[in-house]
């Protein structure tokens, strides 16, 4: 639960950051977060030795991408999900 709050924050600051692929790190308690701009809404989260998807969409190519350990899906547009993504 800890961990889950400082993604929340962490995705929160990273926010203000709008460089594709250029991934931010920021260190916890509990090891870093890195976060990576993919994309419009597409991110990569990867914290704990797991890898976490925000809105996997087109034009992004996750072929080299680690697999996911979660993804989620934050609007119901096109823009936000693909299902070949998935």
């Amino acid at each position: 639960m800890n961990l889950l709050r400082v993604i929340c924050c962490v995705l929160f600051l990273a926010s203000f950051s709008h460089a594709e692929n250029q991934t931010q790190v920021f260190p916890t308690s509990s090891g870093p977060v890195r976060i990576t701009p993919l994309n419009h809404a597409s991110t990569l989260i990867a914290a704990g030795g797991k890898f976490i998807y925000l809105d996997p969409a087109k034009p992004v190519d996750f072929s080299g991408k680690p697999k996911a350990d979660l993804i989620l899906i934050t609007d119901i547009h096109g823009d936000h999900m693909d299902r070949d993504s998935i």
